[in-house]
């Protein structure tokens, strides 16, 4: 047997005729890596046959479902094929009954994608396969992707070949955050700030470069605080965006937030005096005065910031898929998530805060958040999701040690940045883009 190794999807050797052929897949606990699969091979194949549990029935029915709606392909032409997966003669005997009446045509082809599942039913499945396509001398061709290199296997028995696809994950055309969220049963309601962002960019640059200088972003933090968060307070009540009326932003006199200030008078074109509030929300683009711009100013920037360094990486990188923000998630709960983005087949979730160390030193509040970005990514998107926290925290090395004391380890594909790494945060994100893709 023979290696090749090759980087893009078209050397791979392919089914030649995809009307007479049967791919065959073990169903595991986790739904991603057989639509992977099913992404790179589904063109080649005419029926797919899920091998599956009793245990991971609902994946199964998950993974059909997706395939018809994806790729179009007519429920008739993917069975469900239920064993015993603690048994090998049970395994063997169900699939020896499903062979018996397809084809034994010399030019059908039987393929195997054993990513999932355990290994019995892998194992099991591979060798009755490979010995009924021996006994009627039919090409048998089986998949599996190597969770250590990243790469895609194929071996043709009948060939004694084995090609494999490196990089795939990171350099393919990939999934939509939808595509990713359907198979986890989250419906998914993205927001894309395209439109805001060219009005927002001078101001957003302009607010970062305060991070250089910690009393410079803490004087922000005040005012913003102040005008934004404190005075549109009504009998302990927020406002609504139909009471906001005349109300006006007293803008900062102080010397550290001069050119911030001016960057606000720039966007509203309101040169001396005070800026309104809906005049503010209304030069930025926001729909309700109230709501948007108060949440913008007193922490959301933070989030058009993450936005804005993906969507320049986007630019440099042609395998980014999608890139949203504030998107809303409904199943049996609801809940936001800042940004998402996919690159390939990786899901990548972002969240964002100002909250830093406490006043004692500690990170338990960022800690919290950190917990919480952990369970709605993988809610999300299974147990391969990626996740990051932008935050406010000084020594975020520090953080990341005390979690190794109580996690003992990291994987490299979570990250948490801090108030200095905001200047940056561009060539922050590539560098962890980076280290997801070589997990």
């Amino acid at each position: 047997m023979y290696y090749t190794d090759i980087s893009f999807l078209g050397t791979r050797t392919k089914v030649t005729n995809n009307n007479k052929s049967t791919l065959f897949l073990t169903i595991g606990g986790s739904p991603l890596p057989i639509a992977i699969s099913l992404d790179i091979l589904h063109v080649e194949y005419q029926q797919f046959v899920l091998i599956h549990s009793i245990e991971t029935e609902k994946i199964t029915d998950k993974i059909r479902d997706w395939l018809k709606s994806k790729y179009t392909i007519e429920l008739n032409k993917i069975n469900l094929l239920c064993v015993d997966s603690v048994s090998p003669s049970r395994v063997k005997n169900e699939i020896f009954k499903y062979l018996k009446n397809s084809s034994k045509d010399s030019d059908y082809t039987l393929g195997l994608c054993y990513t999932g599942g355990n290994k019995i039913m892998s194992l099991n499945s591979y060798e009755t396969l490979s010995l009924w396509s021996e006994e009627h001398s039919i090409n048998f061709i089986s998949y599996y992707i190597d969770g250590k290199t990243n790469q895609f296997i194929t071996e043709n028995k009948s060939t004694e070949t084995m090609v494999k696809l490196v990089d795939f994950l990171g350099k393919s055309s990939g999934f939509t955050v939808n595509d990713i969220t359907r198979l986890h049963d989250w419906d998914y309601d993205p927001v894309f700030a395209d439109n805001q962002q060219v009005v927002i960019q001078d101001l957003l640059l302009q607010i970062v470069s305060l991070s250089k200088d910690n009393n410079d972003m803490s004087k922000w933090l005040r005012w913003t605080k102040k005008e934004f968060k404190d005075k549109l307070i009504k009998k302990g009540k927020d406002i609504s965006d139909k009471d906001v009326g005349d109300i006006e932003i007293l803008l900062s006199g102080s010397p550290n937030l001069h050119d911030t200030m001016t960057k606000l008078r720039q966007i509203t074109d309101i040169l001396t005096g005070n800026i309104q509030i809906k005049t503010l929300s209304k030069a930025m683009r926001f729909k309700r005065p109230y709501t948007e711009v108060c949440g913008w100013f007193t922490g959301k920037w933070l989030e058009h910031w993450v936005y804005f360094c993906l969507k320049k990486l986007q630019l440099k990188d042609k395998y980014i898929n999608e890139i949203s923000m504030n998107a809303t998630f409904t199943s049996t709960l609801y809940f936001e998530l800042d940004v998402l983005m996919t690159r390939g087949y990786d899901l990548f979730v972002i969240s964002c805060t100002t909250l830093s160390e406490n006043r004692q030193g500690g990170f338990s509040d960022i800690k919290k958040k950190l917990f919480e970005i952990s369970i709605r990514a993988r809610q999300i998107g299974g147990f391969y999701a990626n996740f990051a926290l932008v935050s406010f925290v000084e020594s975020p090395k520090e953080l990341q040690e005390q979690l190794r004391n109580e996690f003992l380890e990291i994987p490299q594909n979570v990250a948490v940045f801090g108030l200095n790494d905001l200047i940056d945060l561009e060539l922050k994100l590539d560098q962890w883009i980076d280290r997801c893709n070589e997990k």
